[in-house]
């Protein structure tokens, strides 16, 4: 329970959970689940060339598809209210191979105690699991207590941008926010994803040691459109 409440306390000092309301439940009853792609292994744990911390913009996400299936019941229908969070921390290639590691080892069911003091970042247990196992298997943390506990520290240091919600923004000003927001972070370091000219997703790429940043690979680059809104 200590190890639970000291990355809960982690999470909610992040800049990007502020003003966001997340009501972990007391108790939590552990399941398993069935991810994309799995089964399909490619690459091996630990090799491959940096990490990209992948932000989803919450509103975006509710109003899926995907969310009206049980993924996203606590995100989207248990009266939280969340922002920005995160997706999952990914192993990615640098000019190896289009398709990034994933699935590289077998991975064991996560605690209890873990999913709930991770609810508040990563909110719901498919996410948890299906990062775990997916991509954590890939990453050179050999336990899910220390690849949450590494995703926590790096989205604890990203301060998201103050962007208006409902209308269509330049591209270029979107990448011009995030970076001014983050020490002037080298804009080839942020990657946009979108649905359309929705924007779906940000990610964030640094080198293995996950402070330093570094270009993310074009695979991460999928977003096409010039102007593009936030969901409100």
């Amino acid at each position: 329970m200590v190890r639970a409440l000291a990355l809960l306390c982690l999470l909610l000092a992040s800049p990007a959970l502020a003003q966001q309301t997340c009501a972990v439940p007391p108790r939590i009853e552990t399941r398993d689940f069935t991810c994309t792609d799995q089964g399909t292994r490619v690459g091996r744990a630990g090799d491959f060339d940096l990490y990209a911390l992948v932000i989803s913009w919450s509103p975006q996400y509710c109003a899926s598809d995907a969310a009206r299936g049980a993924g996203g019941e606590f995100q989207c229908r248990s009266g939280n209210r969340f922002g920005w969070v995160v997706h999952g921390l990914w192993p990615q290639y640098e000019g190896r191979s289009e398709r990034a590691p994933q699935f590289c080892r077998p991975t064991g069911p996560l605690s209890a105690e873990l999913v709930r003091g991770t609810l508040c970042v990563l909110p719901g247990q498919r996410l948890q699991t299906c990062q775990w196992r997916k991509h954590g298997s890939c990453s050179e943390f050999a336990t899910p207590d220390a690849y949450f506990q590494a995703t926590a520290v790096a989205f604890q240091r990203v301060t998201p941008p103050e962007l208006p919600t409902g209308r269509p923004l330049a591209r270029n000003a979107i990448l011009d926010a995030w970076s001014r927001a983050n020490g002037n972070l080298d804009r080839n370091a942020i990657a946009l994803n979108c649905e359309g000219d929705r924007l779906e997703e940000v990610a964030i790429c640094y080198e293995k040691d996950l402070t330093t940043p570094r270009a993310c690979p074009p695979a991460l680059r999928r977003c096409r459109a010039e102007r593009i809104t936030l969901a409100p």
